[in-house]
């Protein structure tokens, strides 16, 4: 998945790319600033009253918006270091995993974007008779575009959990096997979780959803990196630091649907704090997580 090719020279950095690599990174790109002109364009224009009253009264928006830029800032830099690892590999694959995390972490962009909506829409609703049904959408959104951003690691951990448990099979067996579960899991998984959240009607559920989706996809990638740090493997990365960074990440999404519906139900103020808790959780995870990639390469 990974390899020790990470010191080319700086010059030949981006000579090799080709014509697929070049499409890739300008449709990411691209589908970026279209999602942030959408945005925009259909909620912030025509709500600027709403949402300016919102942020003058409400501190613990503003409070929420400064954290969930910090953790945009922290992805967009993510995805670059990363991007950069693996273009200055000598040989390069999409499932390396500096590319999947690089991935990951660019997709967190419109996740956090769509995130501040959804923080700034609940008040809406609750204070302004905003539609539930327009919430009720916008948070079905905000779950499609998690369950596309938590893919690519999704798909790189359950690859390697499948490699691991296939390793007295020869190298060719082993990977096609695991190629082909991973594909079919993948279109069961996704579908399913797709399909449950098209059908949702109470906005609560959705938490649940949420810390369902992070803990299943998540469990491999953090079992994968504590087996590779237990039999020293992947010496390229910090596989310790990445394991804690994610286990931080799993605990952080636990609190919204366990303090919502269980320790407060239906309460706007667990809410809230909740919402902190795992922004701030999230944000701390994320930048362990970085530190597993950056403190190696500065090693080396």
């Amino acid at each position: 998945m990974i390899s020790n090719n990470n010191k080319s020279q700086p010059k030949s950095r981006f000579r090799n790319l080709n014509i697929i690599d070049i499409s890739l990174f300008s449709v990411l790109l691209i589908s970026i600033i279209i999602f942030y002109l959408i945005l925009i364009i259909f909620f912030y224009v025509p709500n600027y009253s709403v949402i300016s009253k919102i942020y003058s009264i409400y501190y613990m928006i503003i409070i929420l918006t400064v954290i969930i830029l910090i953790r945009i800032l922290v992805s967009i830099y993510a995805s670059y270091l990363l991007f950069k690892i693996w273009l200055s590999k000598k040989t390069r694959a999409y499932t390396d995993l500096p590319f999947m995390f690089g991935i990951f972490f660019f997709l967190f962009i419109p996740a956090k974007l769509m995130d501040l909506i959804v923080y700034t829409v609940y008040v809406m609703y609750e204070y302004y008779g905003f539609s539930y049904f327009l919430l009720l959408n916008i948070i079905k959104l905000r779950y499609y575009v998690m369950i596309i951003n938590i893919l690519p690691l999704f798909l790189s951990g359950l690859y390697l959990y499948l490699i691991r448990l296939n390793l007295e099979k020869p190298d060719f067996e082993r990977e096609k096997i695991s190629k082909r579960l991973t594909v079919l899991f993948s279109l069961f998984y996704f579908p399913t979780f797709f399909t449950i959240t098209f059908f949702l009607s109470d906005i609560h559920n959705f938490s649940f959803i949420g810390a369902i989706i992070t803990l299943s996809s998540l469990s491999f990638v953090t079992w994968v990196f504590i087996t590779a740090y237990r039999g020293k493997i992947l010496p390229e990365i910090n596989s310790l630091i990445i394991s804690i960074g994610f286990i931080c990440y799993l605990i952080s999404n636990m609190i919204l649907p366990l303090l919502v519906n269980v320790v407060a139900p239906s309460s706007l103020e667990a809410e809230r704090i909740s919402g902190l808790i795992l922004e701030l959780g999230t944000l701390i995870s994320m930048i362990i997580i970085l530190l597993g990639f950056k403190i190696k390469t500065r090693d080396k």
